[in-house]
């Protein structure tokens, strides 16, 4: 068990993402805007300044006795993009995903269920929950990673709002 740490959030940062979603959607329907509109020229953005980092560990997390290790890819953009819930501060975590992969809590596996014909190598997920404070308030950033043989990869995120209140 380690201790909680709360990953922070730089308040620029949720304020240039939504700066990017209103850029985007600005520029759909224009000659500038990319083909495919609003989520693609938003894509194309974010891709400009996102760098992939591979090896990320897990702090204190260790399986068949190796540290736990995380690959962030570039696909993690499309997924974020492509959420039905996109909001800025979805975009502002991607600033911090090294920090979030390392302080994240793992929380529990699920089995891979292959949803088409095509044969994938994932063997499962496994998913995480470290907390992370953005524009003044904390919530958890859950997010999964596709195990498959010999690396992990990131996949995507959800912010979720941490509200405790005391019984009365």
């Amino acid at each position: 068990q380690k201790s909680a740490v709360i990953v922070r959030v730089d308040g620029d940062s949720v304020r240039t993402a939504q700066n990017s979603i209103d850029g985007a959607r600005g520029l759909e329907g224009t000659p500038v805007g990319e083909a495919g509109g609003f989520k693609a020229t938003l894509k194309k953005k974010l891709q400009e300044s996102f760098r992939p980092v591979q090896g990320v560990e897990v702090e204190g997390l260790f399986y068949e006795g190796t540290p736990y290790r995380v690959n962030i890819n570039k696909k993690v953009i499309g997924k974020v993009v492509n959420d039905k819930n996109l909001t800025a501060e979805k975009i502002a975590l991607l600033d911090v995903l090294p920090d979030v992969v390392r302080n994240g809590e793992y929380v529990g596996s699920g089995e891979y269920v292959a949803h088409s014909t095509r044969q994938k190598e994932t063997l499962r997920f496994d998913y995480f929950e470290p907390r992370v404070h953005l524009g003044g308030q904390d919530f958890f950033a859950r997010f999964d990673v596709e195990v498959l043989p010999g690396q992990n990869n990131y996949r995507t995120h959800e912010i979720i709002k941490i509200d405790l209140t005391r019984p009365e």
